[in-house]
């Protein structure tokens, strides 16, 4: 099935007015104090021209062809519906997904999984591997992987040690990788925040 909605890369197309209004737009879903980087750091950190010691990326995706008046301000493209921001660390081939969302209205229609592809497919190529088309069907994501052992932690008791948490949940079944032969293997960590959570990965 043809995926319905625009894809739009705020790095590869740089417009810092364009940024600072998807800046607004995923700022509503991230609601906790300080949970969101200021907007000049997405400003710097996006500019392509900038060599960053850790690169930024962000895809929006937009509904290019609305109902009336259901346009996003300051949004040529149409109306804002979702939307990823990831980065890149060389130094331990790793990807850091920052954030993610989906309007509510636009929920269930693959958004999400078409963004952790897309996210999947950037990083691939910033860590020099083959280009895969993202995960196939069937196999598991370091993502989902974790996510499915995050399911079964009890993180009011790991505050302080969240990485550290999830790798003792992983089991067997959590590790089928969709890639391959011999190629190394990039990790893709999620970051999260909680009321009375320490975000203990960043701070360590």
């Amino acid at each position: 099935t043809e995926f319905p909605f625009l894809i739009h890369d705020l790095r590869a197309h740089y417009d810092a007015g364009l940024i600072g209004v998807f800046h607004t737009f995923m700022s509503q879903f991230f609601p906790i104090p300080d949970e969101m980087d200021p907007v000049d750091v997405w400003l710097t950190n996006l500019s392509p021209g900038e060599t960053q010691l850790v690169p930024m990326f962000a895809l929006a995706v937009i509904d290019s062809d609305p109902a009336p008046g259901q346009g996003t301000p300051g949004c040529p493209m149409g109306r804002l519906v979702g939307g990823v921001l990831f980065e890149y660390y060389k130094s331990s081939n790793a990807g850091l997904l920052s954030y993610i969302c989906v309007d509510e209205a636009y929920k269930c229609k693959g958004i999400a999984r078409r963004l952790i592809n897309l996210t999947f497919e950037c990083l691939q190529a910033q860590a020099g591997l083959p280009a895969l088309g993202g995960p196939q069907e069937g196999t598991s994501t370091t993502a989902e992987m974790a996510v499915r052992a995050l399911s079964r932690a009890d993180l009011s008791k790991a505050p302080k040690g969240m990485v550290a948490e999830v790798v003792r949940l992983l089991e067997p079944e959590d590790t089928r990788f969709a890639l391959p032969g011999p190629s190394p293997f990039f990790a893709l960590f999620a970051e999260t925040n909680a009321l009375g959570v320490e975000d203990g990965v960043m701070s360590a």
